[in-house]
């Protein structure tokens, strides 16, 4: 029963993220990306745009010449970043999507590439990532006009009341954690105890916003929400619900 609802919250906040993506008809790819110093190196910047209009995004490097409606706006349009993760014989890039406001919208799964020539290896890498965005292969823009504006008055509205349902279960004190990378996804640690503790063991989904999360015997899942993480699952048939604040993410 626990799995079945795991599995659920999960498909949830993916199917969220989802929906959040249909929202942007354009994407924006930087000339230079976050991780090198150089423009377009080794052309990844060029093979991410395509790949983003192949996904369906109308896309632009902020070198090309834009058509006015798609400047007069920072908030229509996603912001395409590369992260890395490399090891002394791996190279690994995943493929981040941003909102105007700097948030996560989406991440693909990591690409991984054992080539020892780097212009090889990051090509490789790349593409995987981009290839395993399965969020983006359903993409198609809803018509839903993003400005600033509308944009600020979306997040009021998602701020909702807590359901009944749920119960804010005691942390015992403990509410700051810091991230620890492991396996698939993250230990998350006392970042207030003189020996870190683990707390909390959470799981990559394809929304980066959104873990599967273990506690010892619960099982549930792990989310952000604008003012903090919260993990929830059920405990005595019970939706229980703890806030968090991670350091580092």
């Amino acid at each position: 029963m626990k799995k079945i609802i795991t599995i659920v919250l999960t498909v949830y906040c993916c199917f969220a993220s989802a929906q959040n993506i249909n929202d942007y008809k354009y994407a924006l790819v930087p000339s230079k990306f976050s991780i090198f110093k150089k423009n377009d190196y080794y052309r990844l910047n060029v093979t991410t745009k395509l790949y983003m209009e192949k996904y369906g995004f109308e896309t632009y490097l902020d070198t090309d010449e834009q058509p006015a409606e798609f400047k007069k706006d920072n908030c229509n349009k996603v912001y395409v970043d590369l992260i890395e993760n490399n090891t002394m014989f791996i190279t690994r890039i995943q493929v981040v999507l941003k909102d105007c406001y700097g948030k996560t919208i989406a991440i693909s799964n990591e690409g991984k590439s054992k080539e020892k020539d780097y212009q090889i290896a990051y090509n490789l890498a790349l593409r995987e990532a981009l290839d395993s965005f399965t969020i983006l292969m359903s993409h198609k823009y809803n018509g839903k006009q993003l400005t600033n504006s509308k944009t600020v008055e979306t997040k009021i509205e998602k701020e909702e009341p807590k359901p009944t349902s749920v119960v804010n279960n005691s942390t015992n004190g403990i509410s700051e954690l810091f991230a620890k990378p492991f396996q698939n996804g993250f230990q998350l640690l006392t970042n207030t105890t003189a020996i870190p503790n683990l707390v909390l063991t959470i799981s990559k989904t394809t929304n980066s916003d959104c873990f599967i999360a273990e506690q010892n015997e619960n099982k549930g899942v792990l989310f952000k929400k604008m003012d903090g993480w919260y993990f929830e699952y059920y405990k005595d048939g019970k939706l229980m619900s703890e806030k968090y604040t991670i350091v580092n993410f």
